[in-house]
């Protein structure tokens, strides 16, 4: 265990949770690092990456921070996977990370960092992926318009579109319907 790890767990430090968890082999209960619980004793805290690891080695989630679900799962992966589900139901409406921080009732700064450290990109990049994804299926299946096409997938307006489409893409969306 190293020195910072061992910190956070004496200071109940909220940063570190997340990014891992604890368990006392005398209780066989795993925490949060900001689990308010009795400070255990040094030599009996093993570090775990992820709630199922902490899981499969026999250790069960504490009922105070509740730090998993009965599937292993941490709160931050529940509140990645329902972003994502909104996202993909919603990518056509207007998406910024304040409303939907709030839709799952959690700081924005908080989920932008959760979800670039899941993800590896943020959630303006993923929303664009995913928008940009729906318009190369709907310029290869449809006969819509490119501007119906733009404001079916959720840009703002025809030229935001094409914009960000040649910018991802390195053609423009006609010559992308074109090219089959």
């Amino acid at each position: 265990m190293r020195i910072e790890e061992w910190q956070a767990i004496v200071e109940c430090d909220k940063q570190f949770d997340g990014i891992f968890y604890y368990g006392v082999k005398t209780t066989r209960i795993f925490c949060k690092p900001s689990c308010p619980s009795r400070e255990p004793k040094r030599t009996n805290v093993f570090i775990f990456n992820e709630p199922s690891e902490a899981i499969h080695e026999g250790f069960r989630p504490c009922k105070r921070c509740q730090p998993a679900d009965a599937h292993g799962r941490s709160r931050e992966d529940e509140i990645i996977e329902e972003t994502l589900s909104y996202i993909e139901s919603r990518y056509h409406e207007n998406l910024c990370l304040t409303s939907l921080a709030e839709l799952m009732f959690i700081n924005q700064y908080h989920l932008h960092r959760m979800f670039k450290k899941k993800m590896n990109v943020t959630l303006g990049e993923y929303v664009t992926d995913f928008r940009l994804t729906k318009a190369k299926q709907l310029l290869l299946s449809t006969e819509l318009t490119i501007t119906e096409i733009g404001l079916r997938t959720g840009f703002s307006s025809p030229s935001h579109f094409s914009y960000t489409f040649r910018k991802n893409t390195q053609v423009s969306p006609k010559a992308y319907r074109n090219r089959t």
